[in-house]
């Protein structure tokens, strides 16, 4: 009996495609009865697919709208608890029937579906959720078609439409008020950093526990260039992050990338890069702000990606006789007319430090493993 799994877990392992298969009887029987009756038979699945966004951001759902861009938003209204019969007449009971449903109105808002502040036009706002919610609470949600509530009642109209509230489905984020209490214990370790280099940091926790980025920015007035010490001071930052994640219980693994403060091209062996390459970088460009020409690469906009890390920096400074700074007009008038057998000389890696990269910004991307 261990080897069988539930349809619950099922779904976890599923890809969308797979799970849309597993669930297409329900779907074509839900979507046959909504269109007999009016009414929305699966509130309840939509709702596990927004609660599983709010662990999950890469979840892509198969009932509900919420995708992965989806934010996060807090509750900052008063709510107060309210009961189903307290709605106008509506289909909500039959679909809330097998599970446990809790109904929240907003006090001290309203909101209307025209571009007016009429007052005849403001609706209230209601929360449905199988979760118990507060002010500050942050969630995920999905507003519920009038069609599938209101349907039958034949006053639902414009004219006495403020009686009739908009009716939001949400799912609370069970990981912000943790993730929130750690970025506080994440800040601390970077004080190391912060105490020997001219910069400064932002964290953020992603609500849903899955993913932290860490940004580091240089201080007005310095600059930061790349060498073994930062690039072991990142490491013990990244490590130390790793370790008391694991600690508190989430499995998150970290990826430095820097950000390339000057307008570096790079002319020498770009197979190195080619793993970053797109089809559309294969046309002839032209402009700093392209990533490729035909014998060249923008490395300054290929960080930007987030695709260079410490040993391609590292790659590029042992190889700084074929890497090409852009100081001026001059350079970008061109640059584009060289060809790598007619190079004699190029101008090397930085103004300031010829032996390094001047780094504008570095990220550390936590993500699930």
């Amino acid at each position: 009996m261990r080897y069988i799994k539930s349809r619950d877990q099922l779904n976890e392992e599923l890809n969308r495609t797979q799970r849309a298969i597993l669930h297409l009887p329900m779907i074509l029987g839900a979507n046959l009865f909504k269109k007999l009756t009016g009414i929305e038979p699966l509130l309840n699945y939509k709702w596990t697919d927004i609660k599983k966004k709010t662990i999950d951001s890469k979840f892509d759902p198969l009932f509900a709208r919420s995708r992965s861009s989806s934010p996060m938003n807090q509750i900052n209204d008063r709510i107060e608890k309210i009961e189903l019969k307290d709605i106008p007449k509506n289909k909500l009971g039959f679909t809330m029937f097998f599970k446990k449903w809790n109904i929240y109105r907003v006090i001290d808002r309203t909101h209307s579906d025209h571009v007016s502040s009429r007052e005849d036009l403001q609706r209230p706002i209601v929360y449905i959720s199988r979760d118990v919610i507060k002010t500050s609470d942050y969630y995920l949600g999905e507003r519920i078609s009038d069609r599938s509530i209101y349907v039958d009642d034949p006053d639902f109209k414009v004219s006495n439409i403020s009686k009739y509230p908009i009716i939001v489905m949400i799912a609370k984020a069970d990981k912000a008020e943790e993730t929130t209490r750690m970025e506080d214990y994440i800040t601390d370790i970077c004080v190391e950093l912060e105490d020997n280099f001219p910069v400064f940091s932002k964290i953020i926790f992603d609500k849903r526990g899955d993913q932290l980025e860490i940004s580091i920015f240089v201080d007005q007035g310095y600059k930061l260039y790349f060498d073994d010490n930062l690039d072991s001071k990142l490491e013990s930052v990244r490590k130390g992050v790793e370790s008391y994640l694991k600690l508190e219980g989430y499995k998150l693994r970290g990826k430095i990338k820097y950000f390339i403060s000057d307008s570096l091209w790079y002319y020498g062996d770009l197979s190195r890069f080619t793993k970053s390459f797109k089809k559309s970088d294969t046309k002839s460009h032209d402009g700093m702000g392209h990533l490729k020409n035909p014998t060249g690469i923008n490395i300054a906009r290929l960080s930007y990606r987030g695709e260079i890390g410490s040993d391609d920096l590292r790659f590029l400074i042992n190889d700084k006789e074929n890497c090409f700074s852009i100081r001026g007009q001059d350079d970008v008038d061109n640059m584009f007319d060289f060809n790598p057998g007619e190079i004699s000389e190029l101008n090397g890696l930085s103004t300031s430090r010829p032996d390094s990269i001047n780094i504008k910004k570095i990220k550390i991307n936590f993500e699930k493993y």
